[in-house]
């Protein structure tokens, strides 16, 4: 749910926006890592908005608190058959 205008202006930190959607999902994402800043996990996620949103592009989403924004309600990874 990147509806909101938190997530939209996002600059930096550990993104938490506490009336995020699970539900409604509006922007394809690619988690890309993850990590803890001063006790709170994150999800590191690569925005399709360009460099200069957000940290160079990205975004640190919260982890393990309710599915932060629908972040984990559709994923997915590609199969890569062998060659």
């Amino acid at each position: 749910d990147s509806s909101h205008t938190s997530f939209q202006l996002y600059k930096q930190g550990v993104y938490h926006e506490i009336f995020c959607s699970q539900i409604h999902l509006d922007r394809g994402l690619l988690a890309v890592g993850y990590g803890t800043d001063s006790g709170k996990d994150y999800w590191l996620v690569r925005n399709s908005m360009g460099v200069k949103w957000g940290e160079q592009g990205y975004i640190r989403m919260t982890r393990n608190k309710r599915n932060e924004c629908g972040i984990a309600t559709s994923a997915s990874y590609p199969l890569v058959p062998k060659m």
